[in-house]
């Protein structure tokens, strides 16, 4: 090979090389000896950001302290010696770790931070879950860190959390003093209103003074730190319900964009835990509720038993007496009495606990109609007098003002709620004294109108000397099933269900009852309003209670001997004593009865004979009383049909009469009552020569 060829190679050679070296994906630089940029490939200039700078003859140093930190912590440096053209030169291989970095930063923070998170305990409090998260962002994303929240959340103000305990103090009066310029780019507030994340690698001084919102909060920050700042939403699914704000201090690195992805993921995993915490306390709250509910419902059975038991022992020893004795007539007379006073006081309490179950399903009926007020109110004073009895107590009742001679509501509602309070103040009464003032609206005191409003023109309050109750026991009064005081259901009896069906029946009657005041050992005062409709026409009496009447013992009803002569009924009845009964109390007004205990006998006895009524049970064998009834209409039947059942609800007595029935009595009825309602409905039936529309005893 001739020189001329050597040195041909040689060229090619150093062209070859010169080509790969600026090709190279690798970065690449070659200095002078002493580190003076020579030349650089385009993998280089990309990573050092040289592409329109020219850094010619500059040291590698300088060049290499132009760049971010975060980058210029990143590169790695391999140096080699080389000579070309004769000269000494060095080339540098560039290593950009950041991946490599980051990688292992994501790894350590799912591995550990996110990690600890899952890790919070749930029964904790939601200010437990936010303070610990706090802690935990300090270990590997921020020297500082704080939580808002929204404040119509009632979740808590929030917290934050710093690296120098010394400056916890400080940061906590930031906190405190709302810090942030709410218009401010990098407000907390502002990405809780837009739900989108702000990040700042770099704050600035005059940016920190456009943040404060005053010198004071601006001086505080400069104290705590804050050079670089990301600030995240903490969203519950599309809810943005507060935000976290990330802060490193002079002298840390500052954030970048995988910073601001971790931030952002830790954010998700407070919500997530924000979540869990307070489904766990909803869960938990419901799981107490539950439990309280029933432990009031093992107490109203355990009282309600009792309530029971005693008058049903009472009517079964005094019933079993008469049956196995050979009692005087005083004493037939005084046990009969007994019997039916249990038998009345047992049917009260049936009738609360049904009530109240209807009132708690909202199917409670009310019948408002125009009502003697007077009347009403003489009655009321009546029970209570005889409620009084023996007892050393004042009975007072008071007419404030003008009140109307007639009222719109429910009679019957009106009194079982009066008479459950008035009776309830003379029960737990001693001695002393029960005062009832009754007045409309306009004799209201000032501080007392907070308890009407505009419609609930009319009041009672009921004030008595009695046991009275703490405020503890006063949150208790008005819940189903439940008692002030166990040990008053001990001394005084009661299924803990007449207050909270009076309130109910009150609120019905378009009005309430409060406890308006209590103490213990000195006594209560309740308010009773009610919606009184129309009371345009007022009565001029300023006492329309009169001291001194007379509590007259019950009349004798009037005599039923002969108010069904004969009438002929046929009684379908499944239960032999019941129809035993009622066949007794119809033949005893002068009825003929005839008797059959299912419903395909009923249809086939009142089709085959004549009678002025058909009585009928609607729950029975073979063929109950619904499909009897129909039977017996489609069949041309045009004979008054009456149910009798214990099934009182309203739509049981749309069911009968939708089925065929004229009537429906709901069982137990007393013999009076059965009797007249009987030949209420005989007679309206007297001139009806075809089954054209059916009436409703209730």
């Amino acid at each position: 090979m001739s020189m001329s060829d050597v040195k041909q190679a040689s060229c090619s050679h150093d062209e070859i090389w010169k080509v790969a070296f600026l090709s190279s994906p690798q970065a690449m630089l070659i200095t002078t000896s002493d580190e003076r940029l020579v030349d650089l490939n385009q993998a280089a200039k990309e990573l050092l950001n040289l592409e329109s700078y020219d850094a010619s003859a500059q040291k590698l140093q300088c060049i290499l302290a132009r760049l971010h930190v975060n980058l210029r912590k990143a590169i790695r440096l391999q140096r080699t010696s080389v000579k070309l053209d004769g000269g000494d030169f060095l080339v540098f291989h560039l290593q950009d770790t950041r991946d490599q970095v980051y990688s292992q930063r994501l790894l350590s923070f799912f591995a550990t931070t996110l990690k600890a998170l899952d890790h919070l305990d749930v029964e904790t409090s939601c200010a437990d879950i936010l303070e610990q998260s706090a802690r935990i962002a300090l270990t590997d994303i921020c020297d500082w860190c704080r939580i808002d929240l929204r404040s119509d959340l009632n979740l808590g103000r929030g917290t934050y959390a710093h690296k120098t305990a010394a400056l916890e103090n400080l940061l906590g009066e930031l906190h405190a003093l709302e810090f942030e310029n709410a218009d401010a780019s990098l407000s907390p507030v502002k990405v809780i209103r837009s739900g989108i994340s702000v990040f700042k690698e770099n704050v600035s001084e005059e940016l920190l003074q456009v943040l404060a919102s005053s010198p004071r909060t601006f001086a505080l920050l400069q104290h705590v730190g804050l050079s670089s700042y990301i600030c995240v939403p903490v969203k519950k699914g599309n809810d943005t319900v507060g935000s976290m704000t990330f802060a490193r201090i002079t002298g840390s690195q500052d954030f970048d964009a995988i910073d601001l992805m971790m931030a952002e993921e830790f954010a998700g995993k407070v919500a997530v835990s924000i979540e869990r915490a307070l489904l766990y306390k909803n869960l938990a709250e419901m799981k107490n509720a539950a439990e309280s509910a029933n432990r009031a419902k093992t107490n109203f059975l355990a009282n309600v038993s009792h309530e029971i038991r005693t008058p049903l022992g009472a009517i079964l020893g005094f019933s079993e007496l008469l049956a196995s004795a050979s009692p005087s007539l005083k004493d037939r007379t005084d046990w009969g009495n007994k019997i039916r006073n249990n038998s009345g006081h047992l049917s009260r309490i049936i009738n609360d606990i049904l009530d109240l179950s209807k009132v708690e399903v909202g199917r409670l009926d009310l019948e408002v109609k125009k009502i003697d007020f007077r009347n009403l109110l003489n009655d009321i004073y009546g029970f209570a007098r005889s409620r009084v009895g023996d007892k050393n107590i004042d009975l007072q009742f008071i007419v404030e003002g003008r009140l109307p001679r007639f009222i719109h509501t429910d009679e019957t509602r009106l009194s079982q709620v009066l008479s459950n309070i008035i009776g309830n103040a003379i029960k737990f009464t001693n001695q002393g004294y029960v005062r009832v003032k009754i007045g409309n609206l306009d004799y209201v005191n000032a501080s007392d109108r907070k308890f009407f409003t505009h419609e609930q023109r009319i009041f009672f309050e009921v004030t008595d000397s009695g046991i009275g109750v703490g405020k503890a026991e006063a949150s208790l009064l008005f819940q189903p099933f439940s008692q002030a005081d166990s040990s008053h259901t001990r001394q005084f009896g009661g299924t803990g269900l007449g207050l909270a069906l009076s309130r109910n029946l009150a609120r019905g009657l378009g009005g309430d009852i409060v406890l308006k005041e209590s103490e213990v050992g000195k006594g209560s005062t309740f308010l009773i309003t009610i919606n009184a409709g129309d009371v345009s026409e007022f009565a001029t009496f300023n006492e329309i209670i009169a001291t001194d009447v007379e509590v007259t013992p019950v009349q004798p009803e009037e005599d039923q001997t002969l108010v069904l002569n004969g009438r002929r009924v046929l009684l379908v009845e499944d239960s032999v004593d019941i129809s035993l009964l009622v066949k007794r109390f119809l033949e005893g007004a002068g009825a003929s009865v005839a008797l059959a205990d299912n419903g395909d006998e009923g249809v086939k006895a009142a089709q085959a004979g004549s009678y002025d009524v058909v009585l009928m049970d609607v729950q029975m064998p073979v063929k109950d009383g619904i499909e009897a009834a129909r039977e017996l209409r489609d069949g041309g039947y045009t004979g008054l049909i009456v149910a009798l059942t214990a099934n009182a609800m309203k739509e049981e007595r749309e069911r009968c009469l939708e089925a065929g029935y004229d009537a429906h009595l709901s069982k137990p009825m007393r013999r009076y009552d059965l009797i007249r309602n009987l030949s209420d409905l005989i007679n309206q039936a007297a001139g009806r020569t075809s089954h054209s529309g059916y009436s409703t005893v209730k």
